[in-house]
């Protein structure tokens, strides 16, 4: 007989499936690789806001480190940059790729998970960021009223994101006694 734990796992294909919080983190980063299962409300919004969080945090300093560093050049006090100054502006645009970079598999995990979780097929998601990603670098090219029918078109594409990704979870499936386990 399974537990109530072995059965959740059985049917969403993810151990962390409702967590929140602190929990919501160490969910996105365990399921790293699981692009089957489920994913919550809660579960993929809780990452978006420590996402943001971060993103602020470190864009943040980069910029407090960045004008800093222009208002001594503009005032003349100290032309040049110090090791202190050269070493905090690295540490933070390294921090700013791996905070890209380290959560861009995950982050496409977690959207296949969410919209599943939906009821949503997952290739509506890989199609959504396939169009986002050809319209950004598009919009990169072109210029004129071609952009402006990009931009619009990438606002639409956010907003249909947006709107599945706070669907309510759909029921989950029964779990026969029988069913392995991932």
């Amino acid at each position: 007989m399974k537990t109530p734990d072995q059965e959740l796992w059985a049917q969403t294909h993810n151990r962390y499936y409702g967590f929140g919080g602190i929990g919501a983190l160490w969910a996105f980063f365990a399921n790293y690789v699981n692009f089957t299962g489920r994913s919550t409300r809660g579960e993929y919004w809780w990452f978006q806001l420590w996402r943001v969080v971060f993103s602020i945090l470190v864009l943040g300093g980069l910029l407090l480190s960045a004008f800093g560093s222009f208002a001594r050049f503009k005032t003349g006090t100290s032309p040049e940059l110090h090791g202190g100054q050269i070493t905090v502006l690295i540490v933070l645009i390294f921090l700013l790729f791996v905070l890209a970079f380290g959560t861009l598999i995950p982050s496409l995990t977690l959207g296949v998970r969410r919209y599943r979780d939906a009821g949503i097929h997952w290739s509506v998601y890989a199609g959504i960021q396939l169009l986002l990603l050809v319209a950004g670098l598009a919009m990169d090219i072109v210029h004129g009223s071609v952009s402006v029918l990009l931009s619009v078109s990438i606002i639409a594409l956010t907003v249909v994101n947006f709107v599945i990704t706070v669907l309510p979870s759909k029921p989950l499936p029964p779990v026969s006694d029988q069913e392995a386990l991932y």
